[in-house]
């Protein structure tokens, strides 16, 4: 019985690794375009590691902001439990929220070649075209 266990405990492991995905890089070997993204706006907060895959890379800052970018350093989605910079979206999306969700802070975005996916920290998802027009919200209860 010991030695089963031993046994599924190893490939448990060999498997772990085998398939594990990223690898753990400096920041400079980040795309130039993802550098400056980061320090355009997140200034101030230090980048606590960056997990490159083969296809993008992952970005996870001090303060709890996770930026995913594409090979090319665009990024895609951009995740943070507490709060967002609103210098991420176009001006016409960030006045939008501004004036119509007053105080309520952006948690999350998704970028796409076409669109941005908002959420909110009040519940709710937002949609914009590519220059930050408004198009549909709906409650994520």
């Amino acid at each position: 019985m010991k030695r089963l266990l031993s046994i599924t405990f190893l490939v448990v492991m060999i498997s772990a690794f085998t398939f594990a995905e990223g690898k753990v890089i400096s920041t400079e070997d980040l795309p130039q375009e993802a550098r400056d993204f980061i320090t355009e706006n997140f200034s101030g907060v230090n980048v606590n590691f960056v997990l490159q895959d083969k296809d993008d890379y992952e970005v996870m800052l001090m303060d709890g902001t996770e930026v995913d970018f594409d090979k090319k350093g665009n990024w895609e989605t951009i995740k943070n439990r507490d709060k967002l910079p609103v210098s991420i979206l176009p001006s016409e999306a960030s006045a939008y929220i501004s004036k119509v969700y007053p105080g309520t802070n952006i948690i999350e975005v998704e970028k796409n070649w076409n669109k941005y996916d908002v959420k909110l920290a009040n519940n709710w998802e937002l949609r914009f075209d590519k220059d930050g027009n408004f198009q549909k919200q709906e409650f994520d209860d």
